[in-house]
């Protein structure tokens, strides 16, 4: 409540002073008469006659022009629009006076119409599809999806229904006046929050609505805005308003409305309401639910504590995760508070504050957090079942585009974990997850999130029986170079098949999991490739189709690691010795191999990643290589060489140590069945002989001869020290 004297005079009907004090009571819930149908929660408030508009026939009008006028609707200015609202407790009320408003606003109107689809959520036939038209589709509703048709003019004042940059000031919530109506962005001036007065495009988005009660998932792609002359009670919170109008053609519903939409008033003088009143009731009374019982409970929470951490900015603070709050802790003795709450157990928690998060610690989609001070007690309760032991909010691939600069939680099959390196040389891990649909997520793991052993074990992850289900929390989603990326945050905890409801849905969906194509592009000839420069290469991955004709190597064809931290390893007798973690009972190996590839246009040598090397061979460098004959090294596998001048489609990209006068190339992905042979190069000369009787003569000469093939001249660049970017993997730092 932000009451103001500015506005009102001595002789006003309803004092500032008596306004302040009706108005508290009404949010304690202290006045009124009992609801007859609710006894214990709702009463019946007889509203002050100064503040009422009569419900006459143009009563909804003569609410509008107390808020807007036809002067203000005729010269609108942010400001004058920012200080204006119409509030009501539904949605289907606000289209109406929104409607209405916008008919009487002078100006042209522009239309803008959604592009609406649908997703199949199962297998489903083709003729699925028309089963929804496209006229039913554009007829759906749904909360926080734009409408089909949306019509605006300029100085239109909008509300975003989306995040789409908070560092920019474009939140969930955000008003803004319209300046430009044009074909694919609207132009507008933000006019409430912390960038008032800026400039922003608004693009149209992709909607993604998927319910178990509908069998396909809907898809609208329209602007993430709505006219907001009117907007429900729950979004005018936290705004002062020198204008407020209340319409109530329903009474509120639910705990603390009434008291939200008076409160938005500055002054008595700034308020009227219009309630559309029964033949049983006075035009001047409504109902007000308050739940008592919530308000004595509110200082008293009974929760679990599911994780605890240190964010990397503010490390002063402790954070927890109760159930569903957030826990900050603002002792002056961290560490006694990091003893006293320990995770997967029960407290009751008494005298703690409320604080709202600002942008360094909005760590889930919460209002509020609770704030552990001093004066806060906190009691251990014996464990429960009604408190739930585990609690995450998962997104899907496809609302990836809606959650830039927030965070959010994945669930899906563990694929693999990729080395990678930053542009600083700092090295990080490529954590791929297969969703439900067999599709590929990326998530970088950053090197502050994989040192702390209390979140992440490589070694049990990777050494889990498949199928290994993985929940990864707190994810950060971020822009970086116009590109979208996924990366581990402070608060990230890593979760190894965790016995929750989408276990049991992503198992029963393990067997029949899509293979996702991966060379869908056309291939490009090596000549055309060798012809780019640098800045064309830079960040883009290429099919091409061509042929393995040797391979080469120095020393070894692969190498062997250590498989915690991942440093080069050196044979001491029998055994295997890392420098940091002393002898290894179990070291891994990885390929390193680089070989010439050739099509019809031209050759090129290249880096085989250990991942490309895996799916041409078809198995590891650990299967294929022996601690028993150390000569291994030098010659590469059997399996390798008979693989040679066989074309396949590679997926082939730049390394990131190229010049511009010294460009590389890596393979990132080979073909696991060759492509289809030419008939020039499987068919034999005319005059050579055919018969079984050589076969086995022909195949030895043939083995040689590949042998010959391979040599070991180039140094080799560890494709484990090089970002390998899959189709699904996003930019980093």
């Amino acid at each position: 409540m932000r009451l103001k004297n500015l506005s009102t005079s001595s002789d006003s009907h309803l004092g500032i002073s008596k306004f302040a004090s009706w108005l508290l009571q009404i949010g304690d819930g202290l006045i009124g008469e009992i609801d007859a149908c609710d006894k214990t929660n709702t009463k019946w408030v007889e509203i002050p006659m100064s503040l009422i508009i009569p419900p006459t026939k143009n009563a909804l009008h003569s609410l509008i022009d107390f808020v807007y006028g036809d002067d203000i609707l005729k010269k609108s200015s942010a400001s004058t629009l920012s200080a204006r609202a119409i509030v009501c407790p539904k949605n289907e009320t606000i289209q109406k006076i929104n409607d209405i408003v916008l008919q009487r606003s002078p100006g042209d109107s522009k239309m803008y119409e959604s592009a609406d689809s649908i997703e199949f959520n199962g297998n489903q036939s083709t003729e699925f599809n028309t089963f929804y038209p496209l006229e039913y589709l554009n007829a759906l509703t749904f909360p926080s999806i734009s409408v089909h048709s949306l019509l605006l003019k300029i100085n239109t004042p909008v509300m975003l229904i989306r995040n789409i940059n908070q560092k920019e000031g474009l939140c969930n919530g955000t008003r803004l006046m319209v300046s430009q109506l044009l074909s694919t962005v609207i132009e507008a001036t933000i006019i409430t929050g912390t960038s008032i007065g800026s400039k922003v495009l608004i693009p149209r988005i992709r909607f993604i609505h998927k319910a178990p009660d509908i069998p396909f998932t809907f898809v609208r792609k329209q602007f993430p805005l709505k006219v907001c002359y009117a907007m429900t009670i729950n979004k005018s919170q936290g705004q002062s308003l020198k204008k407020i109008g209340i319409y109530l053609p329903h009474p509120v519903f639910t705990h603390g409305q009434l008291y939200v939409a008076l409160s938005r008033a500055t002054s008595p003088d700034s308020v009227k309401i219009l309630i559309d009143s029964d033949e049983n009731t006075a035009n001047n009374k409504t109902k007000n639910v308050v739940f008592r019982d919530f308000l004595h409970k509110v200082n008293t929470s009974e929760v679990r504590i599911l994780r605890m951490w240190t964010p990397q900015i503010r490390n002063h603070e402790t954070w927890f995760l109760a159930v569903d709050k957030n826990i900050l802790g603002q002792r002056k003795d961290q560490s006694f508070l990091q003893s006293v709450l320990i995770p997967s157990r029960c407290y009751t928690i008494e005298k703690y504050g409320c604080g709202v998060p600002d942008r360094y610690q909005k760590w889930i989609n919460n209002e509020f957090y609770m704030a552990v001070g001093t004066a806060t007690s906190i009691t251990p309760l014996p464990d429960t079942a009604i408190i739930p032991k585990h609690w995450f909010s998962f997104v899907s691939k496809t609302q990836i585009p809606d959650y830039n600069d927030q965070h959010a939680d994945f669930v899906g099959f563990f694929s693999k974990l990729i080395n990678c390196t930053k542009k600083d040389s700092e090295p990080y891990l490529l954590l791929i997850l297969k969703n439900d649909f067999g599709e590929d997520i990326a998530i970088s793991l950053w090197k502050e999130f994989t040192s702390v052993s209390s979140k992440f074990d490589r070694v049990v992850l990777e050494n889990a029986p498949a199928p290994v289900i993985v929940a990864i929390t707190i994810i950060k989603f971020s822009t970086y170079a116009g590109a979208l990326r996924l990366g581990t945050s402070s608060a990230t905890h890593l979760y190894i098949n965790p016995p929750i409801p989408e276990m049991k849905l992503l198992m029963d969906s393990y067997n029949t999991l899509p293979e996702v194509p991966v060379f869908l592009d056309p291939p490009i000839q090596l000549s055309k490739i060798l012809d780019k420069s640098h800045s064309d290469l830079s960040d883009r991955i290429l099919t091409t189709k061509a042929c393995i004709i040797e391979y080469i190597f120095s020393d070894s064809w692969y190498h062997v690691q250590c498989p915690k931290c991942k440093n080069t390893t050196f044979k001491q007798g029998k055994n295997w010795f890392c420098p940091s973690d002393g002898i290894l009972e179990s070291p891994c190996s990885t390929f390193k191999l680089n070989a010439v590839i050739k099509d019809e246009s031209h050759s090129m040598t290249v880096v085989l990643s250990d991942n490309a090397t895996q799916e041409l061979l078809g198995t590891t460098a650990d299967n294929l290589r022996s601690d028993n004959n150390t000569d291994d090294r030098k010659e590469v596998p059997p399996i390798a060489v008979s693989l040679l001048r066989t074309p396949r489609k590679m997926k082939i990209r730049m390394t990131n140590t190229s010049k511009d006068n010294n460009i590389r190339f890596i393979v990132t992905n080979i073909e696991k069945t060759p492509s289809e042979v030419p008939p020039s190069m499987t068919t034999p000369p005319p005059d050579r002989p055919t018969s079984s009787k050589n076969t086995n003569e022909e195949s030895a000469q043939n083995y040689q001869q590949s042998k010959q093939n391979v040599r070991r001249s180039l140094p080799f660049e560890n494709p484990d020290t090089v970002t390998t970017k899959r189709k699904a993997a996003l930019k980093m730092e």
